[in-house]
Order: structure tokens, then sequence, then C-alpha cells
């Protein structure tokens, strides 16, 4: 029997779910399926979190790992009571482990589909960058001018690739900049518990 060993931070995530009716569990499994559609849905979190008297970063975590273990079921071609055994020893009640196994069975399919969705679109991983700078200091017609720009050679290599594709790109100095900071803005959003808790989702 095929089985999944869940780690503890997923435990921990599902902790705001003990208190839960089936019925309400229910919900979460659906918001799950949901979420792995389309994203999250914050105002759901919200009107879920003022419900259970939490915040709604805990459901958005809840909601996240219930996402997880189905794709992490569906990956491995769980059945139903392969995911029922493999969940057994997170800390949810019988009826709870019941409720999210029977909802994995009914969805199965659906959940394959958005995982081959997931694969086919994934986007090309970062290779490497190649960068040449260069300068007209002046031209006949124009004098003491100063224009640089950029050449880079971006690389980039889906899971497919044996050798990443390359892509020359051409920049003056204002969008280099202006792609600096935007850079610069994303490695700080990285930070962000959001993105740490979409990270851990999508680390499969």
């Amino acid at each position: 029997m095929p089985l999944i060993n869940f780690d503890d931070r997923t435990k921990n995530d599902l902790k705001v779910c003990g208190t839960m009716s089936t019925d309400f569990f229910a919900q979460f499994c659906k918001i799950a399926l949901d979420f792995l559609k389309t994203g999250a849905n914050q105002k759901m979190f919200i009107g879920a979190s003022q419900k259970l008297n939490v915040q709604p970063s805990d459901v958005e975590a809840a909601v996240a790992s219930i996402a997880r273990i189905f794709m992490e079921g569906a990956k491995s071609a769980l059945t139903r009571n392969d995911l029922l055994f493999s969940i057994g020893d997170l800390g949810l009640s019988s009826e709870l482990c019941e409720s999210l196994a029977g909802f994995y069975g009914e969805k199965k399919e659906e959940i394959l589909v958005v995982l081959l969705k997931a694969k086919s679109s994934a986007i090309p991983e970062f290779a490497s960058l190649n960068w040449r700078l260069e300068v007209e200091v002046a031209s006949r017609s124009r004098h003491n001018t100063f224009e640089p720009s950029f050449l880079v050679e971006l690389g980039t290599k889906s899971r497919e690739q044996e050798e990443p594709s390359k892509l020359l790109l051409e920049a003056d100095h204002a969008n280099m900049k202006h792609l600096q900071s935007e850079l610069e803005a994303a490695l700080q959003e990285l930070k962000s518990t959001h993105m740490l808790r979409v990270t851990r989702f999508l680390d499969m």
C-alpha cells in the first residue's frame, strides 16, 4: 500500500481544523480545491477566520496544507483508503480524516487535471545571465553625448530541456534601473508571510 508521510508543519497548519464540524471541514476541502484551481481567495479566508475566531493567515495555512495533501495524493496515485491511512497521524479526528479522504476520492480526477495543467504550464527556471554595456559617446551629428545601453543574454531551462534556451535583450539605462527596482521589490515580497506559505505549497 503506497503511503505518504507529511511533515510536522502540515500537522501544525491543520490544528485550526481540530474543533470543526464535519460539514464546516467539508467546506475547507472545497476551498482547498478552489485554491488549486484559481489561487487564494482572501475574502473567503477572512470570512472563515471570523467564524472560527482565528487569524486569516491560520485559515490560509490550513487550506494550503489540505491542497498540498490533495496534490501529493494525486502525484502518488493514492486511492481514497491510501490517503486515509496517510493522514492518520496529522491530529485530525477520525470523522475529519474520513471527510478529507472522501472528498479526495470524489474529486481525484479534478485534482489530476489541475496537476497535469500545472506541469504543462510550468515557468522555465533561470539558468544564466550575461550582459555587456555599450556606450555611444559621440557622433557626427551630436557631440558630447552619453547613451549607455545594455545587451543581456538570458538563459532559461524547463524540466524537459537538456540545454538552456538563450534570449537576447537590449535595454537602455532607465529600463535597467526600473528592472532593478522591480527585482528588489520581488525579493522583499518573497520574505512576506504570504509568500512563505505559497512557497511551501509549491514545494512539492
